[in-house]
């Protein structure tokens, strides 16, 4: 355990001594003292009172964990846990002034007795202990100074950031900050004894909401430094928004009390309490994502260390760790003492931004503290800027040139929001005029505050900026590196049309073009609009008449050379994409697939088209506008099989949007991986020419001789067969090939035998007019696991078509996989007739379920040959096989209608999308899910699903659940008793849906029916379907690729340990354990060694009736003395009921006495109740015979 001493800090004015320790001694950075609990005893009982901040044992602990939302749900329930942990152990001794904290794992309060704290001291569940350290706030014509203008003649101004000011309260009613306070909070203390009252609202020690932030009463010495701070800030940074957050504490002196003394302030005076500080940046912290926070401003302080200081307070650094890793940066004063060497704590600390002072005519100002480790300078002295009330006023001191850095950070990170705090904090380091410390002592040089430089080092300033686009004009530039952004002008009159266009001439470069008015206001913006690799702000009309701005930049941070261009007429809007066809159309699921490459047919596809499947965006390769490939990736294709995925097209605006979905599938995989080395996908074959096949097959984990059959199928649309070749596994001799008919039937010769031959010999296999396998040029080999097939054919006029390329395999028990499609090819005669080139599809695009609707396929050209061949995919009612088919729906939702035409050689397809609805009012229906299974304080999530089946919008849905009996509420939703409700303004209909979700721990088995909406217009619907969640002392997900255990400890304390390896199941399921008293009568002389448990299993939700575990399970069982009582120790056995009775049949057992442990090994384990058993000695002891 830690034990940290503390000392004062305060607001950092020039002139203002600091606080020294409380022997009045500079503390150096160290290892923090351990001192005995004699000698805090001893400052408890000149004091009265203590006031600690206290780590916690959190092992879970990481930070990371709050960018997921369950993942900050679980370790705030962890923190807070242990934080009720450490209270509830302490809550005899009534400790005073607790505060709480959500993202670290702290808690502060205040022991008024030796009992508390040794009980404190003695707490396994406390790592640290720190005093509460008491601040002091350390106390713009310097715009020009620190070059921001050049910044703001860019609109660089902080424009979408808010900065953080942790200070003595932001006098929100002064003009110059007006409108710029968008968050407000308190964090004060109350501690009679030791003077200290709270300068919250209403002497609450913390307030949240308008005015809390406040500046507090101008007749304690400080109140107004923070609105002298926050007006800095949005001096230099004047689109920027403050956070007011008052963190410091009024302090009377008297009664023996010196605090403000001390720091030679006038009592009373505002001093900062480290808790409520860190009350503070977790209040930052909360704000996250409701803010786009660039930076906290921290102009307080107090010590002196001469090296980083970080085992002063790990609270502190623990609770800026907290923001740095949120891409928010902390900077903070370095204190107003003039050390040469050394600066103030927070400055001390290694993960904050620490800033010293300089004048106006760039000399280190004589007050200021600086360090071999500080940051960087700003200017610090007769910094003019507002007061309380409505007034401006200079001062001197780090606490001025903080938020001047603070400030900067905002403008960097508007210009770079992927800028991490490491790199703002090198570039502002890195930047600037170098500053030598002149004063008698000083040694040290920094670099000072120079904003439009550390821009640039960020951005890229270079030639490329600051020219002047005129109309009909073309600009070159660079982006390099890929987070260079080029500046442009445009002087525009009002009324006027300005179009934009961005091209990449070079390079991997993603346009993006931004235009500006002459105001800073964002009012134009594109990403890839327009045609060719571009970005295209199109037609705009100006609003006011003056100097535009126009940002050039690199959406993906790629580099390359590019063309800007302005002109005053609009460009035609892209058009919309549709898709026809895809190759290869589907794939055979597997758990170890590369990445690959689906073509797209279509129409109207743009070189910036994006594509997506299932909705997610995937890279894309452009061909021509009627053809585009779409990278699939090898996870596509796990599990669940078989299924269908939706591939789609994306143009972008203006104009464009999304093409139809159209369906791949992907199969189940049973037998191995295919693949086609040639020919090559989408191949044009014509009659009459050998073409040679190279299909390799390779078995997931045996020998390719495992296989009976390889086949190579070429297949259309409607299951005609030009050739399907097979290879046949003669164990002990060569493997020989098979030419079989559409109907899988071999050729035969003169004696009926099927007609095949070894790859090699001088002779044809022959279907007249169809196919020819050439078997003197054909080849096939294999190796290890794989094979390897290679037919050569010529094809006959009868094998015109558009075929897929299959491939299917036999296994030796007769299991077949035959759903692998590797490609295309297009067999054409020698002299094609006109063939289709594309399909339209007309028919509703809405409808209501349960109604018969028309769809009619109309080809392109319309003098295409004769006949064709219509498919219609789903089965449609009636009309398969003609241009015409009839479909209807008994559901509500987004529904597809595709169909495929086919003609001599040539295939085309259309697909279109229809949305269905029961009514036309909303029509809305409610389900729940919820895990079958948790353990007892498990988090568990409840998903409540509403679906509006209707045409029409619902509006005002109102959303209720109520919390079942043994359910605690962690979070989601708002809980009001024992109800939990969301409010949503509105769902679409045609089966759309909304998820809403909220979590719970549990200490009994959960069952809940009690959830509803309700909507505007008497739209309703209740849950009729129990969701229940059984509570079980363990559970683990189980597998044929993932092993599991489950572990628990009964009430009579035998533990157990179950170990199941992948493959105990074929399916995926939830193994769970119980523990219980025997549930059925022991065998005569038997008895129980503590307790007994139940081993079952889940799936889908419910309970898997006849479970058998497929492997051999290890059963590890501990058991307390206590629990053997007079039974036989060496008779232990673990038994399992089977229905009947009593048995150990397929349990093998090894008892190891000095270890009260008992090793198993069990064969194929059903789910039963199971128990350790041994024989009874009928209460009689034997002991040994020792003979002397």
């Amino acid at each position: 355990m830690k034990l940290t001493r503390t000392i004062f800090l305060t607001l950092f004015f020039a002139g203002v001594l600091l606080a020294l320790d409380s022997v009045g001694r500079l503390a150096y950075a160290q290892e923090p003292t351990r001192p005995d609990l004699a000698t805090l005893l001893a400052e408890l009982e000149e004091q009265g009172s203590i006031s600690l901040i206290v780590g916690l044992n959190v092992p879970s602990y990481d930070p990371a964990a709050f960018d997921s939302v369950q993942a900050a749900a679980t370790l705030e329930t962890a923190i807070a846990d242990a934080q009720r942990g450490v209270l509830e152990r302490l809550a005899g001794f009534a400790p005073a002034n607790v505060k709480t904290y959500a993202y670290v794992p702290y808690v502060a309060l205040t022991v008024n007795s030796p009992a508390a704290l040794e009980s404190l001291y003695a707490d396994p569940g406390v790592t640290t202990i720190e005093k509460d350290m008491v601040l002091t706030p350390l106390v713009s014509e310097t715009t020009t100074l620190v070059r921001a203008h050049f910044a703001h003649i860019l609109f660089y101004r902080g424009g979408g950031q808010a900065v953080a000011v942790l200070d003595t309260g932001v006098d929100n009613d002064h003009p110059a900050l007006a409108g710029k306070v968008v968050s407000e909070a308190c964090y004060s203390t109350n501690n009679a004894g030791l003077g200290y009252s709270s300068l919250c609202p209403g002497g609450a020690t913390s307030s949240v909401g308008t005015n809390a932030g406040d500046n507090c009463p101008l007749n304690v010495s400080g109140c107004d430094h923070g609105t002298h701070v926050g007006g800095i800030v949005t001096g230099l940074a004047p689109d920027a928004n403050l956070i007011a957050i008052q963190v410091f504490t009024r302090v009377t002196d008297g009664g023996g009390n010196t605090s403000c003394a001390n720091v030679n302030r006038t009592s009373p005076c505002t001093l900062n309490l480290t808790s409520d500080l860190i009350s503070g940046l977790n209040r930052v912290f909360a704000l996250r994502n409701s803010f786009n926070i660039a930076s906290v401003n921290l102009s307080l302080g107090g010590g002196s260390y001469n090296s980083f200081c970080d085992s002063v307070s790990p609270s502190t650094k623990t609770a800026i760790d907290n923001l740095r890793n949120a891409g928010i940066a902390v900077v903070v004063a370095a204190g107003n003492s003039g050390n040469r060497t050394t600066i103030a704590f927070p400055a001390c600390l290694s993960n904050v931004i620490s800033v010293a002072a300089t004048t106006k005519s760039d000399q280190v100002a004589s007050y200021s503290n600086l360090s071999s480790f500080t940051t960087l300078f700003a200017p610090g002295s007769d910094i003019y800027a507002p007061i309380p009330v409505d007034s401006y006023e200079p001062k001197n001191g780090t606490s001025m040139a903080a938020p001047h850095v603070a400030a900067a950070v905002a403008m960097l990170k508007q210009a770079r929001p992927d800028a991490t705090v490491a790199q703002m904090a090198s570039v502002l380091a890195g930047t600037g005029p170098l500053i030598s410390d002149q004063r008698s002592g000083g040694t040290i040089s920094k670099r000072r505050l120079d904003v439009y430089s550390a821009l640039c080092s960020l951005i890229t300033c270079d030639g490329d900026d600051y020219r002047t686009l005129l109309i009909n004009q073309s600009l070159g530039g660079t982006f390099s590196p890929g987070t260079d952004r080029d500046h442009y002008f445009f002087n525009g009159a009002s009324g006027n049309q300005l179009t934009l266009t961005l091209n990449r001439v070079s390079g991997t470069a993603d346009p993006y073009l931004e235009l500006y008015d002459p105001n800073g206001n964002r009012v134009a913006l594109n990403n890839n609009g327009g045609t060719g690799s571009n970005a295209l702000i199109n037609g705009y009309t100006l609003q006011q008449t003056g100097r535009y701005l126009i940002l050039a930049r690199s959406a993906n941070n790629g580099t390359g050379g590019y063309e800007v261009a302005a002109s005053s007429q609009a460009i035609q809007l892209n058009p919309v994409p549709s898709i026809s066809s895809l190759s290869p159309s589907s794939a055979t699921g597997t758990l170890i697939a590369s990445d690959f490459w689906v073509q797209i047919r279509g129409q109207n596809f743009l070189p910036s088209s994006q594509t997506y499947w299932n909705g997610q965006l995937r890279s894309s390769f452009y061909s021509s506008s009627t053809r585009i490939w779409i990278r699939v990736r090898g996870s596509d294709l796990g599990l669940p099989w078989p299924r269908t995925s939706f591939i789609t097209v994306r143009n972008p605006e203006p104009g464009g949007g999304y093409s139809a979905p159209f369906p791949f599938s992907i199969t189940f995989p049973f037998l191995g991986t295919s693949e086609l080395v040639t020919p090559a996908p989408e191949s044009i074959i014509p009659t009459g020419v050998a073409t040679s096949f190279v299909i390799s097959w390779t078995h997931p984990t045996d020998s390719w001789r495992t296989m009976q059959y390889m086949d190579l199928r070429l297949r259309d649309q409607n299951n005609n067969v030009a050739a399907w070749i097979r290879v046949r596994e003669q164990p002990g001799t060569g493997s020989v090939y098979r030419l079989l008919n559409g109907s899988e039937t071999a050729l035969t010769d003169d004696g009926g035998q099927p007609e095949e031959g070894l790859p090699g010999e001088p002779r044809n296999l022959v279907i007249t007019d169809t196919v020819t396998l050439h078997l003197a040029d054909s080849q096939f080999f294999g190796s290890g696991s794989t094979a390897v097939m290679t037919p050569v054919v010529t094809f006959g006029p009868n094998a015109v078509g558009t075929y897929n390329i299959e491939f299917r395999v036999d296994g030796p028990d007769g299991e077949v996989q035959d759903d692998d499609v590797l490609g295309q090819i297009t067999i054409v005669p020698a002299e094609c007739p006109v063939s289709i080139n594309n399909v339209t599809l007309a028919g509703p695009d809405t409808a209501t379920t349960n109604t018969d609707l028309l769809y009619t396929a109309t080809i392109d050209p319309l003098n295409a040959t004769q006949p064709y061949t219509y498919t219609w995919s789903p089965e449609p009612k009636s009309g398969q096989g003609t241009d015409t088919a009839t479909y209807n729906w008994g559901t509500a939702g987004e529904q597809y209608v595709f169909v495929g035409v086919e003609n001599c050689g040539s295939f085309a397809g259309a697909v279109q999308a229809v949305r269905t609805y029961t009514t036309n009012g909303p029509d809305l229906a409610i389900e729940k899910e919820a895990p079958a299974v948790v353990r007892a304080g498990e988090l568990l999530t409840y998903t409540i699903t509403v679906t509006n089946s209707g045409a029409i919008t619902a509006t005002n849905l109102q959303v209720s659940d109520v919390l079942p009996p043994g359910a605690t509420y962690m979070g989601g939703g708002t809980l009001n008793g024992s109800n939990v409700n969301w409010s949503q303004s509105d769902l679409p209909g045609y089966g759309s849906t909304a998820r809403f979700e909220f979590a719970v721990t549990a200490n009994q088995t959960l069952t809940n029916t009690s959830y509803a909406v309700a909507a505007d217009s008497g739209a309703n619907a209740f849950g009729s379907v129990p969701v229940v969640t059984r509570l079980v002392a363990d559970h683990a997900t189980a597998s044929a690729l993932v092993s599991s255990t489950l572990m628990a400890v009964s009430g009579s304390g035998l533990a157990v340990r179950v170990d199941a390896p992948a493959g105990t199941v074929a399916d995926e399921a939830t193994l769970v354990m119980e523990t219980m008293s025997p549930p059925y009568g022991l065998p005569q002389g038997k008895g129980t060694v503590g307790g007994a448990f139940q081993l079952g299993a889940y799936r889908n939700g419910a309970a898997v009736n006849g479970f058998t575990m497929n492997e051999v399970v290890a059963m590890a069982l501990q058991y307390p003395d206590s629990a053997l009582g007079d039974l036989d120790e060496a008779s232990l056995a673990l038994y399992y009921w089977d229905g009947s009775q009593w048995t150990s049949a397929g349990i093998a057992c090894t008892v190891d006495g000095a270890a009260n442990q008992v090793a198993c090994t069990a064969d194929n384990p059903p789910a039963a109740v199971y128990a350790l058993l041994a024989d009874e000695t009928g209460g009689k002891l034997y002991l040994p015979i020792v003979v002397q």
